[in-house]
This record gives C-alpha cells, sequence and structure tokens, in this order.
C-alpha cells in the first residue's frame, strides 16, 4: 500500500458535528476535501460522511462517501475509514483507505491497486523421463 495523503481533525468550533480535512497528492491529482457527518444516514449501510471538495470557483462538491469500517484478520478490531471518491472529471472512482496514523487525530491514506483475480490452476503432475 501506499500512502498519498492524511486526513486530520478539524481543530477550532466546529458547529455541525465532527468534520476531517483531508488531502491527496498523486502525479495527476492534488485535492483538498473535508468529511462531513452524514446526518441524514437512514440505513446502517449508508455512509458515516460525505466527502466534499471546492471545485475552482469555490463552489462546495458532493465528491464521495466515507464509510467507518473495522478491519478483520491480523489486526481484527482496528477501525479505519474505507473512501471512495467519484467525480465526472475522473477517469475511474479512487477508492482509498484512511487508518489512525502515530500522531493524534490524524490518519494517513493509503492506496493499493486492486489486483485482477486470476483463476489459479493447479500444477499438473510430471511424469519422470527415464
Amino acid at each position: 500500500m501506499t500512502t498519498i495523503g492524511k486526513l486530520r481533525k478539524r481543530t477550532g468550533i466546529v458547529v455541525d458535528g465532527e468534520i476531517l480535512d483531508g488531502q491527496i497528492s498523486t502525479l495527476e491529482l492534488e485535492l483538498r476535501f473535508t468529511l462531513v457527518r452524514n446526518e441524514q444516514a437512514r440505513s446502517e449501510n449508508a455512509p458515516q460522511y460525505r466527502i466534499v471538495a471546492r471545485n475552482r470557483a469555490g463552489v462546495a462538491v458532493a465528491i464521495g462517501a466515507a464509510w467507518l469500517k473495522r478491519k478483520r484478520g491480523a489486526e481484527q478490531g482496528r477501525d479505519f475509514l474505507s473512501m471512495t471518491f467519484n467525480d465526472p472529471s475522473f477517469a475511474r472512482p479512487l477508492n482509498v483507505a484512511a487508518f489512525p496514523s502515530d500522531v493524534p487525530e490524524e490518519w494517513n491514506i493509503l492506496y493499493r491497486r486492486r489486483q485482477s483475480r486470476r483463476e489459479v490452476t493447479p500444477a499438473q503432475p510430471t511424469t519422470p523421463s527415464l
């Protein structure tokens, strides 16, 4: 996994619940965004956060969603954010995860290219040649 950004809890007075400010930097993308609690979530599968960014004119635009999840396996019980960014200007949606860092109230945003699911065929037994 590659670290491509950070999330930080906004400090100071926050009126509409918890707000996280984030940034993602890659060769092609420099994106600053805000995660805002989704107060309108009506089901357990609804995202806990909306992802909002400002366009060139300074207008706030919803560009994705984030879900709070719990890691399974060796690091079972560790919470993280699964985030999907999607905008018509993107070639395809960007799916990333944010994990708590060593710095309080800060998360590292990690990207991992999805692996194609190839069908694995067992090796054929060989007959020893004499």
